[in-house]
């Protein structure tokens, strides 16, 4: 049968201009036997669309290729992603091709395996079972706009309003002390920030929009620059950032935020205790904190909440005084709409006593993450039918009657609404995997099968017309001006202040054919010749140490999301399981953190595997010693220690929200004997003197700069090879030398720019043995640096990659030149030539080269997901960091296509694209006007690491400021 031009838009969702076509008719991913016209092998479509990896609510644009999606990246026009994503919004493509999703509709037969069963028979089942009138409830997650209002509109066609929005982390603490709801902060305002144990960098309500705030807080204007204090129990990313740490357990983190709340009559809960009397429990300098409570109460201070109860209060209590717009209780997040423990304690309780017939389950996994004390499992037992909507078998599917499998984000319409002001659009980005349906059509289907009146109820006989219809743009074939309207909305990826006129959410890659418009520039802007910083060797970071307060007993559990694996959903994600945690390294595994006093105290070293319990529920897990975790505090990651949701999550670590029956309990600790290794990327701490990270004070005058240019005029009369010229030959236009600055003072260490490299380059994965072996495969690693000999040493992250030198000395020793320089003066590797004696990674001082000792897998449809752009290494190959030369590449063939020169900023690398703080500049270096240029000829922060090597490398570091 010929596959048509509409059938084909129909089926595939192919775009026009970046916005999707409804995907009907088709439930798999097939070739193409006819080449439809809208089709270009080799150039990109691009949707717009919202991410559903966590509530924040970021806006991202997914690349199309030839009928599957192989990249996101964040929505250049959207308010909160800013063009940005963070490293699970990258590995959202794990989710759509997951090797273990779930197929079809299966049921459950007498012996308690699944069967397979067509949807018709599915849902003629479940339609019986509807019709009998039952007591029906359903459990989703955070969902908003129209795929809620569905469920509950369905709710109400069969006589019920159970509907429980659960999500393990649900900022109830917050809400409490915010008049019940979690209102918006602005933190690029403050000039003085406190964090009361609220990683607000990595999981904490919505990171990238707060990474993006941040950096502008910390902007350095007229030689000053704002202050952030972290005080919380565990050294985490966000408090590596920090000027200023107080580590110290729990309870003091309360009593310091009551005694800060205090001054000034700041103060709206419980009475505080004097300053100089927690100051001495806790063993903190009482100057130190005089001087952050007096500087909270004078300058513009905005505090971020943590999870405990008078945290939350003394926080919110101190923001009361600040600037409205820092704290917008008029603008809540849509963590707001978040059922409390108390709901669910009910729901439960329900379930328990028979009430409840049939439940529903959506996006949600109470079996896994509610802890043992809750008996949600005992109570599920009793419900007559349980109905699972999910894609995938995870612990809660897996106890269900029914699965009837929703589409996945990337596959479905829908919309999402972070902020009453900002409203995302959901589209298809590709055809259906497998055979699954759109949550909500499977829904209206279900009332139709008990012959309910579909039109009456939902106004729409679909989910599509249904969304269409509650975004004011009826189905009418004759409504020219709301199908107008429509598709513009979809080519921006929803509505928001400012989006009517937005355009199309296009990302400036080097992947879009033409350059449309200025791209936009994330850096800091460009700095005049007036130097702002003096070097250092290394000056400290304020840390008001690791407390020690009085010896006792009690020992308090900090359970904290994982920045990748989130609260456990994104666990069958294989990126996110090899990505290193950043401050400790540990990747594909669970471990407990305990400060050296405790351990000592108990007799543990690392690797010990201790048993930590509470309330009856206990796991084992290897301990992790270091000074970074406050004394009678066990710090244990969250998001690992799954029995089902795949193979890549399965019987990987410990599950260790089993224990939280109450927030950060009191905990038994016992060590068992045994030992087992932690999986942990290898590096050291310390830099042994090299300043390999160098940083600068703030104010004053550069001592010297070590910038060695890597072009022809940085050759001297002591170099023993020429400079290369960096010309095309016979092309007047192509005269390039491409080069990277790295502003280490805007790195965070969140690893996004790891994750999104993994995403375009086709790295493979080596696993957890891998890793233990000293394999890992990432071309971009963030190096993390701190002296824990020195108390008020600097964290200092760097991302580390190929150099790109001029005088590269990988080149010089290989036998089969596969190490070569290319006449735009990147460090190509040819595979083909490469015979693997790793002779160039010997000779490479920066260690960024990988060898692929085996062929590395793709389990189908993984391989889906694969960049055709880029190569796939086969073993015994080196491969190393080509600063996305595919899409320099690309970009080349349109410059030359228009008699035109690529203009500066018109390529992104996959680094730069997605980094939220703009650490990331790539440009020419022959071109003066660049921003690459300036910033390396102007800025008096610029190095090179390991200058006196004279490789004269291309990526250009700027160093990181530290205030004294």
């Amino acid at each position: 049968m010929r596959l048509t031009r509409r059938e084909f838009l129909q089926g595939m969702g192919i775009t026009v201009s970046g916005f999707g076509i409804m995907s009907l008719g088709y439930d798999r991913l097939v070739p193409f036997i006819h080449q439809p016209d809208d089709l270009i092998p080799g150039v990109s479509t691009w949707y717009a669309t919202s991410c559903r990896e966590c509530p924040a609510g970021c806006a991202m644009v997914v690349r199309n290729r030839e009928a599957h999606v192989v990249k996101c990246e964040g929505n250049p026009k959207h308010p909160v992603s800013r063009g940005t994503l963070c490293a699970r919004g990258q590995a959202a493509l794990h989710g759509l091709y997951d090797p273990d999703r779930i197929k079809g509709p299966l049921r459950k037969n007498n012996s308690g395996e699944f069967d397979s069963v067509k949807w018709e028979d599915a849902l003629d089942a479940v339609g019986k079972l509807l019709a009998k009138q039952p007591r029906i409830a359903i459990i989703s997650d955070l969902q908003t706009g129209s795929l809620d209002a569905l469920m509950r509109t369905w709710l109400g066609a069969f006589g019920s309003n159970r509907l429980v929005v659960y999500e393990p982390i649900n900022y109830e603490k917050v809400k409490h002390a915010s008049g019940g709801i979690v209102p918006s902060f602005n933190i690029a305002e403050s000039d003085y920030l406190i964090s009361f144990a609220a990683d607000f960098l990595e999981t904490w309500i919505s990171p990238i929009e707060f990474a993006h705030q941040f950096a502008a807080m910390r902007e350095i204007k007229n030689g000053k620059r704002a202050r952030f204090v972290y005080v919380g129990p565990r050294v985490s990313m966000t408090a590596a950032n920090a000027d200023e740490r107080i580590i110290v357990p729990l309870d003091a983190v309360a009593d310091i935020a009551q005694t800060i709340a205090s001054l000034n009559g700041m103060a709206t809960a419980a009475p505080s205790k004097p300053i100089e009397s927690v100051a001495r429990k806790y063993n903190i300098s009482v100057d130190d904190t005089h001087r952050i409570a007096n500087r909270a109460a004078e300058a513009h201070t905005l505090v971020l909440p943590g999870t405990d109860e008078r945290i939350a209060a003394a926080a919110m209590s101190i923001n009361v005084n600040r600037k409205i717009s820092m704290v917008d209780y008029s603008r809540p997040h849509a963590v707001t709409n978040i059922a409390s423990k108390i709901e669910m304690v009910n729901l439960i309780a329900d379930l328990d006593n028979g009430k409840i017939d049939i439940l529903i389950i959506h996006g949600a996994n109470p079996v896994y993450a509610l802890p043992e004390s809750a008996r949600f499992v005992e109570a599920l037992k009793k419900v007559k039918t349980v109905i699972s909507l999910s894609s995938y078998m995870d612990e809660t599917t897996a106890l269900a009657d029914f699965v009837l499998p929703s589409n996945t984000p990337l596959e479905s319409w829908g919309d999402y609404q972070p902020y009453p002001d900002v409203a995302n659009l959901m589209q298809p980005t590709m055809g259906t995997l497998f055979d699954t349906r759109q949550t909500g059509d499977i829904l209206i289907e279900l009332a139709r099968r008990t012959e309910q009146d579909s039109k009456t109820i939902f106004k729409a006989e679909n989910f599509y017309d249904y969304l269409r219809l509650r975004w004011g743009a009826p189905v009418s074939e004759k409504d020219d001006a709301a199908a107008a309207q429509w598709e513009a909305m979809l080519r921006i990826g929803g509505k928001w202040p400012g989006s009517e006129s937005a355009g199309t959410a296009t990302p400036s890659t080097g992947y879009q054919v033409g350059f449309e418009q200025a791209p936009t520039v994330k850096a800091a802007a460009v700095p005049a010749k007036t130097p702002v910083v003096a070097e250092t060797a290394m000056l400290p970071i304020k840390t008001l140490d690791i407390a020690r307060p009085e010896q006792k007993d009690e020992i308090r559990l900090w359970a904290y999301p994982s920045l990748y694996l989130f609260d456990g959903r994104g666990a069958n994600r294989r990126w996110l399981q090899e990505m290193p945690e950043p401050i400790v390294k540990g990747a594909w595994d669970s471990w407990a953190e305990i400060n050296p006093i405790t351990a000592k105290k108990l007799g543990i070293e690392t690797n010990d595997v201790i048993e930590v319990s509470h309330n009856g529920a206990s796991i084992r897990v290897s301990a992790f010693v270091w000074e970074g975790i406050a004394p009678d505090t066990i710090g244990i990651p969250m998001g690992q220690g799954h029995t089902h949701y795949g193979r890549y999550a399965e019987g990987i670590g410990v599950n260790v929200l089993p224990l939280l029956s109450v927030d950060n309990p009191n905990i038994k600790v016992r060590k068992t004997g045994e030992k087992k290794r932690i999986t942990r990327w290898k590096g050291d701490d310390g830099q042994y003197g090299r300043e390999i990270v160098k940083t600068a004070a703030l104010g004053g005058m550069a001592a010297h700069r070590e910038v060695t240019l890597p072009l022809p005029q940085g050759y001297k009369f002591n170099d023993f090879y020429p400079g290369h010229e960096h010309k095309s030959p016979g092309e007047k236009l192509d005269d390039y030398r491409w080069a990277m600055v790295i502003d280490e003072n805007r790195c965070i260490g969140c690893h996004a720019c790891s994750v999104a490299c993994y995403a375009e380059n086709n790295i493979g994965i080596v696993g957890a043995d891998g890793i233990r072996r000293n394999r890992e495969m990432a071309w971009l690693r963030i190096d993390r640096y701190i002296d824990w000999k020195e108390s008020s040493a600097p964290i200092l992250f760097q991302p580390m990659l190929c150099q790109h030198c001029d005088s590269a000395p990988c080149e010089s020793v290989c036998p089969v030149y596969a190490s070569y320089h290319t006449e735009d003066g990147l460090n190509a590797q040819i595979y083909n030539r490469c015979v693997g004696t790793r002779y160039c990674s010997n000779n490479c001082p920066y260690k960024v080269r990988r060898f692929n000792w085996f062929d590395y897998k793709w389990p189908e449809p993984l391989n889906y997901q694969l960049n055709p752009d880029v190569t796939v290494r086969g073993r015994g190959v080196m491969e190393k960091c080509t600063l996305c030369v595919q899409r320099i590449r690309q970009a080349r063939i349109v410059a030359r296509r228009e008699g035109r020169r690529i203009r500066d900023g018109e390529i992104m690398p996959a680094c730069a694209q997605t980094c939220p703080t703009g650490v990331f500049t790539f440009g020419d270096l022959k071109d003066p006007e660049s921003r690459v240029s300036k910033l390396i000829r102007n800025d008096p922060r610029a190095y090179q690491v390991l200058h006196e090597l004279n490789t004269k490398p291309a990526v250009i570091y700027l160093r990181r400021v530290i205030e004294r």
